[in-house]
């Protein structure tokens, strides 16, 4: 990765606590973190490592004690909840272990609710779900319902709607925690691609296999966060 590319997420002394009622928890210390944009950047952890609360950190889900988060270039700490909303809805998606689509609605409407949520008119908004789908590598999969899709394939629905609307920075976290080691190769490979296109991927997982794609592995044990290693 070129050192000339910009920063996508830059996280600068970042400390989130809890308090359990009987003592308190550190789940993130002084995080010192960076992703480029095109970026596949892995966070390799146990379950409780801290994992979670570093992307929801960087997604505004949950806000830090002190330090500094820049996403796309913008402070995002001091935006108000409303702020936050809106800042997700233009430049960043999440995706979870669980895909968290709608039942009722198709694939490609499932893609189009964050655009339609947005003002974008039907077809335009169907048209960037088509285009997006076809980025996960599931474009004649548009008209299905989540029950008539694979694992693999809701999470890549999923994926396609994190990032409709032009949006370049995907929070995964443990997207293949459900899925076999074959389909999580397969999520891994699409991840990748997309990165190869400019979006800047941060995976929170605790499947090694993610190692194998990634630009930048880092290391998360009870709060802390170390970088392990950088791809070739």
């Amino acid at each position: 990765m070129s050192p000339d590319v910009p920063d996508a997420i830059v996280l600068r002394n970042v400390t989130r606590s809890y308090s359990t009622g009987v003592d308190v928890v550190t789940a993130a210390h002084e995080l010192n973190f960076n992703a480029m944009r095109g970026e596949f950047v892995c966070v390799l952890g146990a379950s409780g490592s801290g994992k979670t609360t570093l992307l929801n950190l960087i997604a505004g889900l949950d806000r830090p004690d002190n330090g500094s988060i820049r996403v796309n270039d913008r402070e995002i700490t001091g935006l108000s909840d409303k702020e936050l909303t809106r800042f997700r809805l233009a430049e960043m998606g999440v995706v979870f272990q669980d895909h968290n689509l709608i039942d009722e609605f198709t694939a490609r409407e499932n893609v189009m609710l964050p655009l339609e949520v947005a003002g974008v008119p039907w077809g335009e908004a169907s048209s960037q779900a088509e285009r997006q789908l076809a980025a996960v590598g599931i474009e004649d999969l548009g008209n299905r319902f989540p029950r008539q899709l694979s694992g693999g394939q809701r999470q890549r629905v999923g994926i396609a709607r994190a990032l409709v609307g032009g949006r370049h920075v995907l929070l995964a976290d443990e997207p293949t925690g459900a899925l076999d080691s074959a389909n999580s190769r397969a999520l891994f490979e699409v991840l990748r691609v997309l990165c190869e296109a400019g979006t800047c991927v941060v995976l929170a997982t605790h499947d090694p296999l993610a190692q194998q794609f990634a630009d930048a592995v880092y290391a998360m044990t009870d709060g802390n966060l170390s970088r392990a290693q950088t791809r070739s």
